[in-house]
């Protein structure tokens, strides 16, 4: 859990405290515990933690929410403090489960639920939709169990019927793939492009690599040929990864005249790369989430550096903010520096690398009042250019992501980076950074500009990378 998320249910926990007058339990919740309360009870039930039996598949399932708020009329409600509205289709599942289980509790627990969001808005949802979600997928479990106890299911990774997800934030996936030759394992290809593979009779990386493209399109009818060319080769150029001498992957030209597109270095171009935190929040240490609260409240999140590489000098320069304040700040001066810039370059390119740069100079330009624009002018002028979208549509290489860092095989030698490697342990820093000492906190802050400028220079070297593969198809 991030210290923004803690922070944020401590201040509603704090706006609950004073609004209900009724005692405050933290309980455990049981319908087979002496403990458990009777449905007329009115207290306000913080972190209630809930374990009984699922009616509809007869599961024992344990789950906590936030807060049981009394009503009006002897019943409770569900309050949840959640950051924001990502996977909220997941949350209202499980915050209709536990509705359910409640209710088998012993207690009377309202259709509605709310969410108190960081800017301390309050969004109430039905649970209707969620909770016919909920049955379904707690009786697809009963049955998977009902049959495995039974052993009527093949549990085996390669031949179990099951739909394997693949995720990442899956363990058991994880698992599974870590010494496998799963399809997975091949870049960019769809779940449902695995499911069809497998049923043609093609389970594996190798497989597919090793099948000629005439034979896998006899096999697979459904899946548009260009895609399975494609899938095709890129498995192809994964396994012979695997047995490159210097470990650089091998790459491929699949779209010469998108590639032939793309320009060269100018002297004015710059390589940029932001590094922020999407759960950064500022609150006063004793604030409470409630009515009469002002300042920015929808403001979430922190750019707390702006870094980039000019082509011309060859240097790097960034920007650093630690609050709000100081990201208005920073941000002012890259807008002074990059007009100024533009003055002496009209025509100069900005280079990154994925959505990320673009979405934070329309987010800055609007949080600060500040550069919008600029920012229109750089979008409608093409000055920006995505190198991920150019590999993406013009490259087929033989790496399992496509992330820059799984790219750097083509153009770095490992020990281009240490210290930090990826963007979430930037973020992790940066949370530490916020609550070390003043000697520990300018070392966390050497690391992140350091690992920031290895990204900038990475962007500049594969885009130095890219050009020099327009004249030829294979490298």
């Amino acid at each position: 859990m991030t210290r923004a998320l803690v922070d944020h249910r401590a201040r509603v926990e704090r706006m609950w405290r004073s609004n209900v007058a009724a005692l405050v339990e933290e309980a455990e919740l049981s319908p087979t515990t002496t403990e458990s309360p009777p449905s007329g009870r009115t207290g306000l039930f913080l972190r209630p933690h809930i374990t009984a039996e699922d009616p509809a598949s007869g599961l024992l399932v344990e789950t906590t929410v936030d807060a049981l708020v009394p009503g009006q009329h002897g019943d409770h409600h569900i309050e949840q403090a959640k950051l924001g509205r990502w996977n909220m289709r997941r949350r209202l599942i499980e915050t209709a489960g536990a509705r359910q289980l409640l209710q088998t509790a012993g207690l009377s627990i309202g259709r509605q639920a709310v969410f108190i969001l960081s800017d301390c808005s309050r969004v109430a949802f039905e649970l209707g939709d969620a909770t016919d979600d909920w049955s379904e997928a707690t009786l697809a479990v009963a049955q998977l169990a009902d049959q495995i106890a039974h052993d009527r299911v093949d549990l085996d990774w390669d031949t179990s019927p099951l739909d394997q997800c693949g995720r990442e934030s899956c363990a058991w996936c994880q698992l599974a793939l870590r010494d496998s030759d799963d399809l997975f394992h091949i870049a960019r290809l769809r779940r449902s492009t695995r499911r069809i593979l497998r049923q043609s009779g093609v389970r594996s990386m190798h497989g597919l690599a090793e099948s000629s493209i005439d034979e896998v399109t006899r096999a697979v009818s459904s899946i548009d040929p260009e895609r399975l060319r494609r899938d095709h080769l890129q498995a192809s150029l994964q396994v012979l990864t695997e047995h490159s001498r210097d470990g650089r992957p091998p790459a491929t030209v699949v779209e010469p005249e998108r590639l032939s597109a793309l320009a060269p270095g100018e002297p004015g171009d710059i390589y940029l790369d932001f590094e922020g935190d999407p759960a950064y929040r500022e609150w006063e240490p004793d604030g409470v989430c409630g009515p009469g609260v002002t300042g920015p409240a929808t403001w979430l999140g922190i750019d707390y550096l702006i870094g980039l590489i000019e082509q011309d000098t060859g240097s790097y320069r960034y920007w650093w903010a630690t609050s709000w304040a100081e990201e208005a700040t920073a941000w002012s001066d890259f807008v002074d520096w990059l007009g100024a810039r533009l003055h002496q370059y009209p025509q100069l390119r900005i280079y990154h690398y994925a959505s990320y740069e673009l979405t934070a100079l329309r987010r800055l330009a609007e949080r600060h009042g500040i550069g919008q624009e600029l920012v229109a002018s750089l979008v409608e002028s093409d000055h920006l250019v995505d190198l991920y979208r150019e590999t993406m549509a013009s490259m087929v290489i033989g790496t399992e992501g496509y992330s820059l860092k799984d790219l750097e095989g083509l153009y770095f030698d490992g020990s281009e980076r240490s210290g930090i490697r990826g963007g979430g342990e930037s973020v992790l820093a940066f949370e530490s950074f916020q609550q070390a000492t003043p000697e520990r906190a300018q070392e966390i802050r050497e690391a992140i500009v350091a690992y920031n400028e290895v990204d900038c220079r990475s962007t500049q070297a594969l885009h130095a990378w890219l050009i020099d593969q327009q004249d030829t198809e294979h490298h």
